[in-house]
Order: C-alpha cells, then sequence, then structure tokens
C-alpha cells in the first residue's frame, strides 16, 4: 500500500520547482562558505607561528655559532662588560682548511651589533651577518672562564624570540 502511493506521488513529478532548486543552491552555498571560512581562519594561524618559529630558529643559531667560537676563545679584550651592543674582541682557535697549512690556528674575532645586524668578523671568513632584526644582544663574561650570550630578535608582528645560554671556554688564558 505504502509502495503504490509513493509511487504516484513520485511519478507525477516531472522535476523541480525553481525554489526548491534555489534553497538547494542556498544551502550549498551556506555550506561551502562555512567550510572555506574555517579553511582560511587555519592558515592565518599557522603563518604567524611559522615566522615566530623561524625567528626563534635563527637566534638559537647564532647564539650556537657565537657559544662555539666562544667555547675555543685563547684569549678576550678588556672591556667585556660593555652590555648591549659590543664590539666584543677575543682571539680563539679556527680550523684551516688546506694542505699547506696547520689545520688549526689562533685568529681574532670580532662581534657587534651594527642597526639590527649581528656581524661577525674574522680573517678567515672575513665579514658576515649572523642575524637580522636583532633587538638585544650581549656577551658578559663571568668568573672562571664563562660567559653569558643573550640575543633576542623581534619579527615585524612584534613577536619576541629571546634566547640565553652560558659558555665555558676551553682555553683561556686569564
Amino acid at each position: 500500500m505504502i509502495n503504490i502511493l509513493l509511487y504516484k506521488y513520485f511519478s507525477n513529478q516531472e522535476g523541480l520547482t525553481l525554489i526548491e532548486l534555489l534553497i538547494a543552491i542556498f544551502i550549498f552555498l551556506v555550506v561551502i562558505t562555512i567550510v572555506s571560512s574555517m579553511l582560511v581562519q587555519s592558515l592565518n594561524v599557522i603563518e604567524p607561528s611559522m615566522r615566530r618559529m623561524s625567528y626563534s630558529q635563527l637566534a638559537e643559531l647564532g647564539k650556537r655559532e657565537i657559544a662555539s667560537y666562544l667555547r675555543m676563545a685563547v684569549t678576550v679584550e678588556e672591556g667585556w662588560d660593555k652590555g648591549f651592543g659590543g664590539p666584543w674582541e677575543f682571539s680563539g682557535y679556527h680550523p684551516v682548511q688546506g694542505k699547506n697549512e696547520n689545520p688549526v690556528r689562533v685568529i681574532d674575532y670580532k662581534i657587534e651589533l651594527s642597526g639590527r645586524q649581528l656581524i661577525m668578523e674574522n680573517e678567515i671568513d672575513g665579514s658576515r651577518v649572523l642575524a637580522n632584526n636583532v633587538d638585544n644582544f650581549s656577551i658578559k663574561k663571568n668568573d672562571n672562564n664563562n660567559f653569558s650570550i643573550e640575543i633576542m630578535i623581534r619579527d615585524e608582528d612584534d613577536n619576541l624570540a629571546k634566547k640565553f645560554t652560558r659558555v665555558r671556554s676551553r682555553n683561556l688564558v686569564e
């Protein structure tokens, strides 16, 4: 009985009315709008977090590179408590590549903050930028051949990446 009624109902219809079609399109557009807004929202969260992560990684890389050179320091210039900006000058071991040269020799290093760029100079590698957008950088010489390194990098969104470490020089002559 029910099958006969359903058959009669559906067999009499010849298609969709314009109102039914407009309602279906409206529902489809509402669903598409909701889904696309969720996707756009998730992308707006991902980009700033990736930028913060990259600035944090840059600060970490700069800190680690300076720490590796300070571990090899032999002598440091006076006035290491200069605080912000530097320059900090020291001599330390540096590996040298070449057949005719001593594989390790002592060279002079200079690290300073110029504008918002952290720059390191030495006679082998020349001058190169360790990090950009540096807000604050300091190296302090503590007791017993220990150094404190602090670097702060700020991104365009005013997020701050701050890294701090202590390093002990293995070869420093007092």
